[in-house]
Parts: C-alpha cells; structure tokens; sequence
C-alpha cells in the first residue's frame, strides 16, 4: 500500500514538472515575442502565479541609478499597491542594492522583519537579479492558494523563469538601446544634413554677398575718374545690363534747373528723343506706380508692374525692371531693365544689388554735377576777366591818348604864346588860322591812330530808345514795377544820383552789369535809365547795351535835371 502511494506521488511529482516544464518552454516562447517591458513583466507574474498556485504578487523593473522603472502586480489590494508605488525608492535601496545585485536570480529572506512595511506581509518568496547595465529585476510570490510551502523544485523552476524573463528584457532592452541610439543616430544624421543645407545656404548668400561687393568695387573703381554726366549714365546702364543679363535697357535723367533731359539707351533701334514735359509725365506716371511714394534726396523706389506703367512706345523695349531714383529736388530720374536671359523678373538680392550700383552711383553723378557747375562758373570767370582785362586795356590806352592830347596841346600854347610875342600885337585871323591849323593837325593824328576816338558818338546814328517822363518813372518805381540805372561815371554819381539807383558806368558796363545786376533781373521788370552831360550820353550808350539783353528799357526824359524839377528826391 505505501509503494502504491509513493508510486502516485511519484507520478504527481512527475507530471507537475513536466507541467512545470511545459509552462516555462511556453513563457519561453512568449516572453521571446514581446516587445514592451510593462507586458514581460505582467506575462512573467501571470506565469509564475498559474504555475505555483499562488493568490497574488508583483514584479519590478527598474533602473538603480535613476530609480524609475515598471511595476506589475496581481491579487494586492489598491493600498497594498500604492504603498509600492510610494515606497519604490526605499525598495530598490533595500532589495537591489547597485553594489551588490546578483547576476542571476537569488532567493532572499523575505518577511516584515527583512524590510518592514515595503511589501506585501505575506510574501512567500522574494528573488532578485541584474538585467542589463543598471536595471533590476524584483519578484514577490505570495502564498500558494493551497495553503503548501514551495519545494525545492519550484523555487527552481521560479529561478529558471525569472532567468528566462531577465533574458527577454535585457534582449528588449538591448533592442530598445539600439532603437534610441538609431534614432538618436538618425536625429544626429538628420541635424547634420540641416548643418549642411544650412552651411550650404550660408556659402551661397556668402558667395552672393562676395559677388555684390567685388560688383560694387570694379564699378566704383570704373566710375571714380569720370566726372561726365553722359559717361556716367552710359557706364551705369552698361553695368546694369552686363551684371542682370538684360538685352536691352536704358536711364532718363531730368535736370529741372537746367530744364534739361538725358536719355541713353542700349539695344533699342530707335532712340527716342524727349522733351522736358515728356520726361516729367513718364516720371509723374512711375511716381504713381512705385511702391514707396516718396522723393527723399539719395533715395531709390521700385515701380510696380514696369510693363503697364512703361509702354513699350514710349520707351523702345518691353521695360521688366525699373526704378526711380532722387539724388535732389532738382535731379532725379528712371532706370529701366529688359527681358533677362535667365529669368523673368529680378529676385530679392539682385533688387538690392541693383540699389546699391545705383545709390553709388549717384554719389558720383552729384559729384559730378557739381563740377560741370563748377567748371561753367570758371568759364563764365574767365569770359569775365577777359573783358575786364579788355577794358583796363582800353582804358590804359585813353589814358595814354589823353596824355599825348596835353601833352600836344601844351607845346601848340606855347607854341601860339611866342607867336604872339613874336608877333607883338594880336589879330583874329592869326588865331583864325591857328585854331583850323590845330584841328587839322588833331583830326589827321586821331585819324591816323588805329584806336582814335570817333569825333560823333556812335549813338548819334543809332536809333534812340524808348523814353519816358520822370512822374511815370516815378510812379512805376512806387510799385517796383521798375529797376533804376545810373549811367553816369561813379565821381559823378557820388556827388548826386537818385536814391536806389544802380551805378553802371557805361565803359564799365560788362563788368558791372553781370555782378550787380544781371542775376537779379527779372524778364518782367523796367529798367529805367538816366544820366548824361553836355559832351556825353551815358544813358543812350547803356539803354542799347542794355537791349541786347533785356526788352524792357526806358530812357528818363531829361535825365537827373527833369527828376530834380519835378520835386522829387535826390541823394546825397
């Protein structure tokens, strides 16, 4: 009867292993397929549970360096499993030491006086194990539903099945370590493929920027020596085109002090002429097509949509660029760009490439402005001294010629004197004779001389301007209708003149007149003229110079004498 019995004892024994064993070859194949922590774990516990006939337990995965890990349970009550949850810093202290965890699954002693208040009081058996690196693995079984103690073979069998779950997730971790580190690998990959669009984008703004300053540079060089106003234009318009690839293009400059228009063209058939009005309608036109409605001095505005604003008529090609350009209230103008070979229309950086050859430019055109005024100022300064040298020549020359008259006329006296002495008595026709001899004698010497004075004014023959009274002339001053001229040499004219009249002595008209009052002339004003004395008429020989360049001039009748009849006031 006992060997029957032990017999059947046997025989459970041996089924349950096998039992065992089966159960563990099939947490084996689980376990190898599953890939999230969380699932081996509850897989693990589920198994171990089924296969001892435990009530409950739990199972922890953790990191023992940064104390986060995964918690698996079954059969603990909600605070039983909040208490894990809360107390999982003080469970990885006391149960998996880093210092001392085993490399593969151990039995510790478990119980409330091992480790008060952290686990479950009825835990049965408690086992611990290294994973990978720094992880963990903590198991607690609790008490078999039968009431049995766990044998020998069954903490074997827990052993192997928690050796085959340290297996599967240290193959997971391992997965899971080469995941990050191929997707920290690919961010890493990907990073360095944005480093080098961006570096790539960085060489060619870079090279962009290099291009525009070695363009500004030659075109600088180019333009610096040059300080005409059409080489200017025609090397900014050469410049433009070559640098965009325009076939065809051209600039309109309009000088508004001079009343002056400028056009260059390039790659056009036919150029076209313009008129002031013409080039102030087309700019007036750009003007309101341009995207910043402003004239400030050195200052550059693109037009929007050229080929509506710039017909291609008016200009001679299909206008695809342009721009107004202000260097002061008096100058400003138009650039316009053809067709581009490589592209429609011109991108951001070569707008602003485009700005700048042109604000360079313009420095250099203000420049050169200034010198063309400056070399009409010295033309005009040369004609000036020319004809001020002129009549200082002139008037040396009369002061010799008068000389040599007194001189002449000092030898005749004496000459008549010792006659007369000579003589002993006076009579008329000795001086008669004398007198038509003297005048002969003057005549011949002034006809003889290639400068002799002419014995009639050459006014006498002229006709005789426009004369009017002294009231008119003084009503017309009232409402400065009119400007005054006093024509008489200075010495005379500081002895007495009328107040506010300008002195312009008649053989020094070309050098007064320009300077005092020549520039502030108006078409419209009168100018009034007077003086003259019993030998010359000042007044005639300046009102014809003065015709030359002026249509209104008047003659005062009866000059300073007429002024002073009628009462009116002199000065000094």
């Amino acid at each position: 009867m006992d060997a029957v019995e032990k017999a059947s004892r046997a025989q459970a024994e041996l089924e349950r292993r096998v039992f065992q064993l089966k159960s563990l070859h099939k947490a084996a194949s689980e376990l190898s397929r599953l890939a999230q922590p969380r699932r081996i774990m509850e897989t693990f516990l589920l198994t171990a549970l089924g296969l001892f006939g435990a009530t409950r337990g739990l199972a922890l995965l953790v990191n023992t360096q940064t104390r986060r890990g995964h918690l698996a349970h079954r059969g603990l009550c909600l605070p039983e499993a909040e208490a894990c949850e809360r107390n999982l810093t003080r469970i990885v202290e006391h149960y998996l030491p880093r210092e001392h965890l085993p490399r593969h699954a151990e039995f510790l002693a478990p119980g409330p006086a091992t480790a008060p208040g952290l686990l479950p009081a009825d835990t049965a058996l408690i086992l611990a194990q290294r994973v990978e690196g720094d992880y963990g693995l903590l198991a607690a079984i609790g008490p078999r539903l039968s009431g049995e103690a766990f044998t020998e073979a069954d903490k074997t069998a827990l052993l192997n099945l928690a050796e085959t779950t340290a297996n599967a997730l240290a193959q997971n971790l391992y997965h899971h370590e080469i995941a990050q580190l191929s997707a920290g690998l690919m961010r890493q990959g990907h990073a360095l493929q944005e480093a080098q669009r961006q570096t790539a984008r960085a060489r060619e703004a870079l090279d962009l920027q290099l291009f525009q300053l070695q363009t500004l540079y030659e075109f600088t060089r180019e333009v610096s020596p040059l300080v005409s106003t059409e080489k200017l234009i025609e090397v900014l318009l050469l410049s433009l085109m070559g640098t965009f690839g325009a076939g065809c293009g051209g600039i309109l400059l309009c000088d508004r002090s001079s009343a002056s228009v400028r056009w260059v063209s390039r790659g056009v058939s036919e150029p076209r002429q313009w008129t002031l009005a013409q080039a102030e309608a087309l700019l007036y036109r750009g003007f309101q097509a341009a995207e910043e409605r402003r004239l400030a001095p050195m200052s550059i505005t693109f037009i929007k949509d050229p080929p509506a604003c710039l017909p291609e008529s008016e200009t001679g090609f299909s206008a695809c660029t342009a721009a107004l350009f202000t260097v002061d209230d008096t100058l400003l103008g138009m650039v316009a760009l053809g067709p581009l070979l490589h592209q429609a229309e011109l991108p951001p950086e070569s707008r602003e490439l485009l700005t700048g050859l042109t604000a360079n430019w313009m420095a250099f055109l203000k420049n050169a402005r200034a010198f063309e005024t400056i070399q009409a100022l010295n033309a005009d300064l040369n004609r000036t001294n020319t004809d001020l040298r002129r009549t200082i020549a002139e008037l040396t020359e009369a002061r010799d010629q008068i000389r040599l008259l007194e001189v002449a006329k000092n030898r005749l006296r004496q000459l008549i004197r010792g006659e007369l002495e000579r003589a002993g008595r006076f009579r008329l026709a000795d001086v008669v004779v004398m007198v038509v001899l003297s005048a002969a004698l003057a005549l011949a010497f002034n006809y003889a001389s290639p400068n002799g004075i002419p014995v009639l004014p050459e006014v006498v023959f002229q006709a005789q301007p426009p004369r009017v009274d002294a009231a008119t002339a003084h009503h017309m001053l009232a409402r400065s209708e009119a400007v005054l001229v006093d024509a008489r040499p200075s010495e005379l004219f500081q002895q007495k003149h009328i107040p506010g009249a300008v002195n312009i002595p008649a053989a020094l008209f070309d050098v007064i007149y320009p300077m005092k009052l020549g520039p502030a002339l108006k078409p419209e004003q009168v100018v009034l003229i007077y003086g003259r004395t019993l030998s010359k008429r000042y007044d005639d020989e300046v009102a014809l110079r003065l015709l030359q360049r002026h249509d209104q001039v008047r003659v005062l009748e009866g000059g300073l004498a007429a002024w002073e009849k009628k009462g009116l006031a002199v000065a000094p």
